[in-house]
């Protein structure tokens, strides 16, 4: 049958290729998928197919293969650790898989349950590769020249030579060595040669007979099989670096003689004509090399000495035979070389053919391109002629204008060049009335927002003055007592507030509870100190924030933020962009798309304790934005629509946490619970106004979500400001406005405020897989999962994930792709993202955190 086996390893792929061989066999073999699709034309009988190989991984290689060819069978090599994958790729179209360096006994046994009527027909026709009963018509041309010569050889009959004398026993004990080859009992064997050459050091049947053992082959046929691959068909074992060169020369020809500036570049026609297929199959050097190497083995200056020996010492019969052993093996060789340079020049007609069918296309191609190029040209000649004289009525002209841009892009066409030279003479005068009316638009809205600023600043004024008496009124009646009694039980606080007054159309009145807490330093002091006690951490730091410098609240506040911020990720994961912190506080970004990456403005980061990322998918923008351990912020902005506003960040101070919005607007959580941001919409002031203080931040595109310290949950959907009163205990929320309460419930989209049953773990992780699914990390450093719905679940994920032990820390990004901090400090990547796992795999001394 005829083989194929694909797998970048040799030390994997060669063993295998034996095997099948040594079976009986036609074997070709390949590094790669895309060798195969390649060198294909007649599908094989099988495919043993590696799942992890470079240029074209097996996976991909399947599902192209599949495509074509439905006859093959198809049988996955699975490394330790990808049995989930291997299993995956039955469904992909594979018919088996086996792991990685099965003996001869295993692959004999695989094909003997898929091919059971060949494996009986090999049987008859193959016995231990003895060609006695081999059928004419399936031989090639040297093959006759084989038999003859071979079928001969028999290391018995040198005994009874007549040139030769034998000591006492020495005979038998070369008829015992002989029988002991063909028992395959090597150790013994070659001990009783050496018995025999302590009799006669010269004897040369105990010489081969040793080269024979150290070979483990039974016979001198069998050597000779071995010697040349041990076949009965030409095998070829391909590369593919024989390479045409393609004519370049041609190329910049053409380039000369069609190209036009800014309609068709030099550059496009370049691209047009890349070759990438350039390559061929060739196995001249391989056979070559061999054949150098059968020559040493063979010859008196062999690698081994005891065949050398055998060579020297042989007489009569014996060395008759050893010399059309020999003759045998290097004829076959230089055979198989001529064979292989025949094969060559035939793959490289191929290629040059295909080439020049490949240049005859892209003529064609460039024959239409350079006429729709020459049409594009005159159709903006003859705008420019239409509107050019009424411009300067039009009040067309400006620096950025169409019409200086398509002047530009005519060139030297026909008047193009002097009509702009005339108006280059214009342009001085063109930029000092652009410039003056950029600066009186900016005057006009800097004002703008300085008047809405003071207005929302006046209004949050009236706000705070009427909670105040409002709050004023709640003490005159309740008094300061139970006034601390409500500041520890904010709900009731809130509750008894709406009973007792009446707040008609004033704002806020229903946030009693954030008043109260307003009262004094102490109240808010004893309030922080409730919240530790019940294990609130980040409620208890903002509490104390605000009771300044009351007792020692500002120096406890620092410490549980330090240590909300040390259990902060190291590793994220953002689309095509994943970022590690290391243990000095650097930053490492791999990426799989060249226009989003961020590398070289974050190499100077320092001291930074996390990283977050956002750009849109037309990458528009593309911003990266770090917080370092003092509370201030640094940003990276790269693409088309970037300015300042978007990455100033220099007057924020005292920040502990950081969140991007969809729109690339960055916010910043301070210390104290409120929040600053970067250009925020107008419509997000009031509403942010109602939310502090917050003691964490979360966003959901352009809705931004607030725990508040009390453990209840604030958001801004679009232009409403919500409360979530109703879900309280809340200890930790994430993006997708998801929420983990005390009990270790899970709340998904707090408008629909979906729960499902929790599962306890040391941290949660939001990600969306097939819809949002919670997972988390336990105790013990393993991967747990939530409850979910079948079309939520990836099936293959959840298995490689439930494999991973011992993990310091977790993170899931979009696309089902998650990242798993080992103690070490490398990182692991689930198998469905290959874009840049490798990379990924180097990394090295992320910090682990501190939770």
């Amino acid at each position: 049958m005829l083989v194929f086996v694909c797998d970048d390893m040799m030390s994997y792929r060669d063993p295998l290729c034996h095997a099948l061989i040594e079976l009986g066999h036609e074997v070709y073999s390949a590094s790669n998928g895309e060798e195969i699709m390649d060198a294909i034309e007649t599908p094989p009988d099988i495919l043993f197919l590696d799942i992890t190989m470079p240029v074209m991984g097996g996976i991909e290689t399947l599902k192209q293969f599949r495509e074509v060819h439905d006859e093959p069978v198809i049988i996955m090599l699975a490394s330790i650790g990808q049995e989930q994958v291997a299993k995956q790729c039955l469904a992909l179209g594979a018919d088996d898989y086996i792991m990685k360096s099965p003996d001869k006994a295993q692959v004999s046994k695989l094909l003997a349950e898929r091919f059971p009527a060949w494996e009986k027909l090999a049987k008859e026709r193959i016995p231990e590769l003895d060609l006695a009963d081999t059928e004419d018509n399936d031989r090639q041309p040297w093959e006759f020249k084989f038999e003859k010569t071979v079928f001969d050889i028999d290391v018995k009959f040198p005994l009874n030579d007549t040139e030769y004398a034998y000591a006492d026993g020495m005979e038998a004990k070369l008829e015992r060595g002989y029988m002991l080859l063909e028992d395959r009992d090597w150790e013994r064997a070659d001990e009783m040669f050496s018995q025999v050459l302590d009799i006669d050091p010269r004897c040369s049947l105990a010489h081969l007979g040793l080269a024979l053992a150290e070979k483990q082959c039974k016979t001198l046929r069998y050597l000779v099989y071995r010697s040349i691959d041990g076949n009965l068909i030409m095998q070829y074992d391909y590369n593919w670096n024989a390479m045409i060169k393609p004519d370049d020369e041609r190329v910049e020809m053409i380039i000369k003689e069609v190209s036009i500036p800014n309609f068709l570049p030099a550059e496009t026609i370049r691209e047009l004509y890349e070759y990438k297929d350039v390559k061929y199959p060739s196995a001249v050097d391989q056979y070559t090399l061999r054949y150098g190497i059968e020559d040493q083995y063979w010859s008196e200056n062999s690698l081994d000495i005891n065949m050398a020996r055998a060579f020297k010492y042989a007489q009569g019969r014996a060395k008759q035979v050893l010399d059309n052993a020999r003759w045998l093996v290097m004829d076959l060789m230089a055979l198989r070389v001529e064979y292989a340079k025949n094969d060559e020049a035939e793959a490289r007609q191929r290629a040059e053919e295909k080439y020049i069918k490949f240049l005859e296309e892209k003529d064609q191609e460039l024959y239409n391109l350079h006429k729709k190029a020459l049409d594009d040209r005159e159709q903006m000649y003859e705008e420019v002629k239409l509107f050019y004289p009424h411009s300067r009525d039009e009040n067309m002209l400006h620096s950025d204008s169409i019409l200086y841009f398509e002047l530009e892009q005519l060139g030297d066409y026909k008047d193009a060049p002097q009509m702009l030279q005339e108006y280059n003479s214009l342009l001085p005068e063109i930029k000092k009335r652009e410039a003056e009316q950029e600066r009186e638009e900016k005057r006009i809205a800097a004002e703008k927002k300085r008047r809405l600023q003071k207005k929302e600043a006046a209004k949050r004024r009236r706000k705070r003055f009427v909670k105040t008496m409002i709050a004023l009124v709640i003490i005159g009646v309740i008094g300061l007592a139970a006034a601390k009694h409500f500041i520890l039980d904010p709900m009731h606080a809130s509750n008894q507030a709406q009973e007792m007054i009446n707040s008609g159309d004033i704002d806020g009145a229903v946030d009693q509870v954030g008043d109260l807490m307003k009262l004094s330093k102490e109240a808010k002091y004893d309030m922080a100190k409730a919240l530790l006690e019940k294990g609130n951490i980040r409620g208890a730091a903002v509490m104390f924030k605000q009771a300044g410098n009351y007792l020692d609240a500002q120096e406890r506040s620092k410490q549980l933020w330090d240590k909300v911020i040390d259990g902060y990720d190291s590793i994220s994961l953002y689309g095509a962009v994943a970022f590690g912190i290391r243990d000095d506080g650097t930053v490492i970004c791999t990426t799989s798309r060249d226009d989003v990456y961020h590398s070289e403005n974050i190499a100077g980061w320092t001291d930074i304790v996390k990283v977050i990322y956002e750009g849109d998918e037309s990458q528009r923008y593309t911003h990266a934005a770090g917080l370092k351990k003092d509370g201030t912020v640094v940003i990276s902005c790269l693409g088309r629509y970037c300015d300042e506003d978007d990455c100033d960040t220099s007057s924020w101070t005292d920040i502990v946490d950081i969140a991007f919005s969809s729109g690339g607007t960055l916010y910043g959580l301070k210390s104290d619970g409120t929040i600053v941001g970067n250009d925020l919409p107008d419509y997000l002031l009031e509403a942010i106004d109602k939310m502090e203080p917050i003691c964490a931040i979360a966003m959901d595109g352009t809705n931004i979500a607030g725990l508040k310290p009390d453990g209840t949950i604030t958001f801004s959907i679009d232009d409403r400001y919500e409360e979530l009163r109703a879900l309280t205990d809340v200890k930790q929320i994430g993006w997708g406005l998801m929420a983990v309460d005390g009990s270790g419930d899970i709340h998904t989209d707090f408008t629909a405020y979906e729960r499902f049953s929790g599962f306890e773990a040391e941290k949660y992780i939001f990600s969306y897989i097939n819809g949002r699914v919670v997972i988390g990390l336990s105790d013990d450093g393993k991967v747990v999962w939530g409850k979910e719905t079948e079309e939520r679940s990836e099936w293959f994920l959840r298995d490689e994930l439930s494999s991973w032990e011992g993990l310091a820390d977790l993170y899931a990004g979009r696309n089902a792709v998650v990242l798993g901090l080992k103690p070490d400090g490398s990182v692991v990547i689930t198998s469905n993202h290959w874009n840049y796992s490798e990379e990924i795999s180097q990394w090295t001394n992320i910090r682990i955190p501190k939770r």
